[in-house]
């Protein structure tokens, strides 16, 4: 696992002057807006033993962490369970109602840091490959601030370009590794 204070000599570079403090609090703003528009970090829970009509709590989410979305219901013979056909979920007590039998259901959830998330608890495959991205994210933030030595508006537009381009890069890594279903490219001849 990584830490917020890895990325601190990256938001240096590009926002010179800042306080800890102040590039620590845009780090985590970074981070969290970085994983919910990437939707990167994906936990999958198997529930076992499904009645029906009984609401079953997800277990296994990380305590700092929340759910944003479903991404896919799947019943033990694999085929996909459909929300409102198969399934309700409720996002506020985190608990599903089915309305069939299941032996075993496996749900993928996509994840969010909740607002007092873990800073030294990062997802490290995050901060090695997108850190570029979150401090850019940082340095968009810092260089909004008004009034200060860092503000300057027209960097904070290209720094923002950046953490765009490095969370879609996130965004459509995750789909292409959770997708199962791959199309080969061929080749056609148009006349």
């Amino acid at each position: 696992m990584s830490a917020l204070s890895d990325l601190y000599r990256l938001v240096r570079q590009r926002c010179a002057g800042v306080v800890d403090i102040m590039m620590d609090d845009a780090l985590r703003d970074s981070y969290r807006e970085f994983c919910e528009k990437s939707e990167f970090l994906k936990t999958k829970v198997k529930l076992t033993a499904v009645v029906s009509g009984v609401q079953i709590p997800v277990a296994g989410i990380p305590t700092d962490s929340a759910i944003l979305k479903i991404d896919s219901v799947v019943s033990n013979c694999g085929s996909p369970l459909y929300v409102n056909d198969d399934y309700v979920f409720d996002p506020v007590t985190n608990e599903f109602t089915f309305t069939n039998h299941f032996d075993v259901v496996t749900v993928t959830a996509v994840l969010k840091p909740k607002l007092n998330f873990d800073e030294n608890n990062l997802n490290s495959y995050l901060v090695e490959n997108y850190g570029e991205a979150l401090a850019a994210g940082a340095a968009y933030r810092l260089r909004l601030q008004v009034g200060t030595n860092w503000f300057n508006p027209d960097l904070a537009l290209m720094y923002e370009r950046e953490f765009i381009e490095g969370y879609r890069c996130a965004y459509r890594l995750s789909k292409d590794n959770f997708n199962s279903f791959k199309n080969k490219v061929r080749k056609h001849n148009f006349y």
